[in-house]
């Protein structure tokens, strides 16, 4: 909560207040982040205001938009169960009766967010209320659901396949019913502020003398000398395929393919087969609307994005730009250079697939990146790109939505410039002339009547009874978790340790059952061994977030499941260090000798590394390591983050061993160290039996 902006804080603010919301504001504003923010924090907040745990639901217009929100995002026709949205409300009502899921969409979101909020039209907002009032009995604004309209007017408009004029959301009958309309108008994305400026012209299609010499200034730039060439954004997408190919097929050397293929999470439902119609179908529309592709061709020297957030800390995230650089000889996995000078091996990321969320789409986090489209680029940030800004543009607000992807004015190169290719709606203009803008009061949510009790769990009403958030085959769709299930599945032995944390893993129970995450419910303490059998202590940072890997124990994973890259390094540092590494990635045979396997923070959404980072675990696992430090044991800190815990360790009383991490970004300081035979030697200082590290 301490990252948002006053505005951002005012939005917060509003929405547990209750109201309906339209959120708007230019590209690059942190309304995306704004919304991650409100998908971890809301549900806790206005559990512990006295209401119910609110359960949240993020759609978007389109397919593409729903992946790059995450938080299990879907595109808001597939959740309303509305099909192509044609027909009357009568109609559309009858179809939704006879979808048992989509009728417990309905009846139990407390929230709804849409995003992409330009693109809808007014007739589908309307329906859209009058449905949720017909469904749930109720004549408020869409049924009693709380709504948080998201987007930007300025942005794309709907499409219209006719020539009946557009009508925008904000022109609905049920707009008029929205509490409060906030625009964010601080910009986050780009600090220069000349490319504000002109972005602020580009936006309102009106382009300024100063603004049209920055932009003819960024014409005619040799950027193919780069090694990492800018993306050129077209607006169609023939040309973008032309493009691609063309490049593609002047690189020499051996070329790569990568399929994309189906992954389980083995709690498939009984009867599911694959080539079941309704899944395939789902299944062709989860690939057309997603930004990886089913055959991905790369060759040395490709030019490359990342479609996925791998390592926010390390600047690898969704629009990074990169070249392949190399292929690694075990796995044949690219290795990417990327612009920020990071170089690494991409591995394959996994996209739930949305109704069958038991099922992943596995692929390389990969697209060729010579051209993309301005329509497959909206909310995404590019490292670099060449932009065509001229008479190709054809649609209202494409050329602002082109520009606005760019990180900086320095990443901007131009393609051709035309001034009339920006233009904006004369209605929007209008929407945002009579908009009132308002003064954001400071929001200390310290001063909210938020009680510091033990929250009271209020019955919830039969509908949400039959809601099953979190998936886990111990909990069935009609029971619900015990009010603190994560104290109460400490093991015994580590209840007193713990009772401190009682109240936060109270607030993370309530965190975690709005949300689906890795490892399962069983293996959350498994890294909790016996506290008297303790004699190495090594800290990770949190689960590997890839479905069917993590088990509890930091670095290792399920028998079976492919060695990782980080593990593989400590393997190879073993054996220079005169041990035989293990052939499986299992490390419980470790553990058994005494050696804690611990995570700084021991959950993960699936596909997102670091995304339970700020929940709330650091403060128990602090917990747990200061009970542990009351004991005379060696602490292993591997990187920056396990680091940082030597402040809760008393260094006259502790054998610490620190060196570089062994993830392949920082392998290089970590290989030489020797730390299994330094921690055997210490053993024997101590009197402790040391470690069979081959097992």
């Amino acid at each position: 909560m301490d990252s948002l902006t006053k505005e951002q804080r005012y939005v917060f603010h509003e929405l547990l207040m209750g109201n309906n919301i339209a959120l708007l504001g230019a590209a690059g504003c942190g309304k995306s982040y704004l919304l991650s923010v409100i998908y971890t924090e809301f549900p806790g907040l206005k559990k512990r205001m006295g209401g119910n745990l609110p359960r949240i639901q993020m759609c978007a217009l389109t397919g593409c938009a729903a992946l790059l929100l995450g938080h299990k995002a879907k595109t808001l026709h597939s959740w309303a169960g509305i099909g192509l949205g044609k027909g009357t409300v009568s109609e559309l009502y009858v179809k939704i009766r006879r979808n048992q899921k989509s009728m417990r969409n309905w009846l139990c979101t407390e929230l709804l967010i849409i995003d992409e909020i330009s693109m809808m039209t007014a007739e589908l907002l309307d329906k859209l209320d009058a449905i949720g009032r017909k469904i749930r009995s109720n004549q408020t604004p869409f049924g009693g659901i709380q709504i948080l309209l998201v987007g930007d007017f300025f942005q794309l408009p709907p499409i219209n396949k006719n020539d009946e004029p557009i009508k925008f959301a904000f022109e609905s009958d049920v707009w008029k019913t929205i509490t409060i309309s906030i625009e964010l108008t601080q910009i986050l994305r780009q600090k220069d502020e000349d490319f504000q400026g002109v972005l602020k012209d580009a936006r309102i299609g009106s382009l300024s003398k100063e603004s049209c010499q920055i932009l003819s200034s960024r014409q005619g730039l040799d950027w193919k000398k780069n090694k990492i060439r800018p993306t050129l954004l077209f607006p169609k997408r023939l040309e973008v395929d032309m493009i691609n190919d063309s490049n593609l097929r002047a690189l020499k050397g051996k070329r790569y393919t990568y399929k994309a293929r189906l992954v389980y999470d083995g709690k498939m439902p009984d009867g599911f087969i694959e080539t079941d119609e309704n899944f395939q179908r789902a299944l062709s529309m989860f690939d057309s609307n997603a930004s990886y592709s089913n055959d991905l061709e790369l060759i040395t020297n490709a030019q490359v994005m990342l479609i996925a957030n791998i390592d926010p800390d390390s600047g690898l995230v969704n629009g990074s730009r990169g070249i392949v650089t190399g292929f690694c000889p075990d796995t044949e996995l690219p290795i990417v250079e990327f612009l920020n000078g990071t170089k690494k091996t991409i591995g394959t990321h996994a996209w739930p697939i949305e109704d069958y969320e038991f099922v992943s789409r596995t692929q390389v986090p990969l697209r060729l990146a010579y051209s993309i489209t301005i329509h497959k680029c909206q909310g995404a940030t590019l490292d670099s790109a060449l932009v065509d800004i001229g008479s190709g543009v054809f649609e209202y607000g494409q050329a602002y939505v082109a520009l606005s992807r760019v990180r900086s004015l320095e990443a901007l190169y131009v393609y051709d410039f035309d001034p009339v290719a920006f233009k904006a709606h004369p209605k929007v203009k209008e929407f945002y002339k009579n908009l009132v803008t308002r003064d954001c009061p400071t929001i200390d949510f310290k001063d909210l009547d938020i009680p510091d009790t033990k929250p009271i769990f209020s019955e919830p009403s039969n509908p949400i009874r039959a809601i099953n958030v979190i998936k886990d085959e111990t909990v069935g769709p009609d029971q619900e978790l015990p009010t603190n299930w994560l104290y109460d599945s400490v093991p015994d032995a580590w209840k007193e340790c713990l009772l401190p944390c009682k109240d936060k893993l109270l607030e993370l129970s309530t965190t975690l059952s709005t949300k689906e995450f890795l490892p399962s419910r069983e293996n959350i303490w498994r890294a909790l061994i016996p506290i008297e059998t303790i004699k190495v202590v090594i800290l990770g940072q949190d689960p590997y977030p890839t479905i069917g890997n993590a088990h509890g124990l930091a670095f290792s994973v399920l028998p079976g499941v492919p060695i990782p890259a980080s593990l593989k390094n400590i393997y190879k540092e073993l054996t220079s260090d005169g041990f035989v590494p293990p052939t499986h990635g299992c490390l419980e045979e470790w553990t058994k000798q005494g050696v804690m396997l611990l995570n700084t923070v021991l959950t993960v959404e699936a596909g997102s590394p670091q995304s339970h980072s700020k929940i709330g675990w650091e403060e128990v696992t602090d917990q747990i390591i200061r009970s542990i430090a009351a004991s005379n044991v060696i602490f292993v800190l591997w990187g920056r983050s396990a680091q940082a815990k030597k402040k809760l360790l008393s260094l006259h009383k502790h054998k610490i061993f620190e060196s570089a991490h062994p993830s392949p970004l920082s392998a290089k300081g970590f290989f030489g160290t020797k730390p299994f035979s330094t921690i055997n030697q210490w053993l024997k200082e101590m009197d402790k039996e040391p470690i069979m590290w081959s097992i």
